[in-house]
């Protein structure tokens, strides 16, 4: 049941990103079908998720993890290499294989360190201090990585995931305190040293949308707009020169939930919150049903970063927080995303494959 709840989830945010993420380009033509880029990403994202759910067991190798690990921070470091990193919206966040094909490290590494931080807590459970301590490492080394990118935003998700590992795996609410004090305290050396100057300005935007109407608040104020514009149902697809979004770039991945709303109405904004409340339900119940600690940790972990990430950018987009650049799960194009979020599905429910293996068992 739990499993089909899930596939059923994945193919209604599927069927939302085909049919309108983008905007018509034409009376006959999707943007959706026109990237063959997309369509490749999601047959393979689909093949990933179904190699993980049949052979889980790989997953708990300690070599695997750790050599999967260690070339996501090698590939992390390999953006300050001019001839691989390539700058784009202020940011080098990609390694361009070809001119199609990219690889973002940040977006692997979603993927690599959960399967580091549940395979810490499967081994030192018992022993807090050295557990903290190595979540400690193997966050703060890829965070700085990507603020030096600069990628604010993906580096405070990751924050805010080792928050949730530290969390699940038993801190105390005393040493998160502290953890939280002294974060605290170094918070303006941070923002010094690693805040890039146009990040200070989307916050900028943010606290005053009139601020400057034609460059800094230009796209959040075009976001609002399209989410505005209708009422709860909104008239389906609309031509792709009659949307508000029709010349932002990162519409179809940074906006996509606003370029849904502008076509759908408010409906869509409802759906779409009540699938990933869902998925939150479903996966945290999956995981604490689950047979050991890897399994726990590596599938609520799985739940949780899709939904965090969920919650962002639908606070982005309903402009309750300053633009970041994130996804939606499953509905933004991006190639990487996607297959990534799968792999987080193919988790998920290679974990519910095994719950109801053991029940079986159990039975007999």
């Amino acid at each position: 049941m739990k499993q089909a709840i899930i596939i059923i989830i994945v193919s209604f945010l599927l069927i939302i990103k085909f049919l309108f993420n983008s905007p018509k380009q034409s009376n006959d033509e999707l943007l959706f079908f026109a990237n063959y880029a997309q369509l490749f990403a999601l047959v393979l994202s689909i093949a990933i998720a179904l190699l993980i759910i049949y052979f889980y067991d790989f997953l708990e190798s300690d070599i695997l993890i750790f050599l999967f690990f260690a070339i996501n921070l090698l590939l992390l470091m390999a953006l300050g290499i001019d001839l691989l990193g390539r700058e784009e919206y202020g940011s080098t966040r990609r390694i361009y294989l070809t001119n199609e094909f990219s690889i973002q490290p940040s977006e692997i590494l979603k993927f690599s360190i959960l399967l580091a931080t549940a395979l810490l807590y499967k081994k030192f459970y018992d022993k807090q201090l050295l557990l903290i301590s190595l979540l400690l490492a193997i966050y703060i080394i890829p965070i700085i990585l990507i603020q030096l990118q600069p990628n604010t935003s993906t580096a405070l998700l990751f924050s805010a995931y080792f928050t949730v590992a530290i969390f699940i795996c038993g801190v105390t609410y005393r040493a998160l305190f502290t953890m939280f004090l002294s974060m605290f305290a170094l918070l303006p050396m941070v923002i010094t040293f690693f805040v890039a100057e146009y990040q200070f300005g989307r916050f900028s935007a943010f606290a005053n949308p009139q601020i400057d109407p034609l460059g800094l608040s230009y796209i959040p104020n075009l976001v609002n707009n399209a989410v505005n514009r209708n009422g709860l149902i909104g008239p389906g697809t609309i031509e792709k020169v009659d949307s508000f979004l029709f010349n932002v770039l990162a519409a179809d991945s940074d906006f996509a939930l606003a370029v849904i709303i502008e076509q759908l109405g408010l409906i869509a904004l409802l759906l779409i919150i009540i699938a990933f409340i869902f998925i939150l339900w479903t996966g945290t119940s999956i995981a604490l049903n689950s047979a050991n600690r890897f399994q726990f940790l590596s599938t609520i972990l799985a739940t949780y970063i899709i939904v965090i990430q969920a919650m962002l950018h639908i606070m982005v987009n309903l402009s309750l927080l300053p633009t970041t650049g994130t996804t939606l799960p499953f509905v933004s194009n991006g190639s990487n995303a996607l297959l990534i979020n799968f792999a987080l599905i193919g988790i998920i429910i290679g974990t519910e494959r095994k719950n109801k293996r053991r029940s079986k068992l159990q039975k007999f």
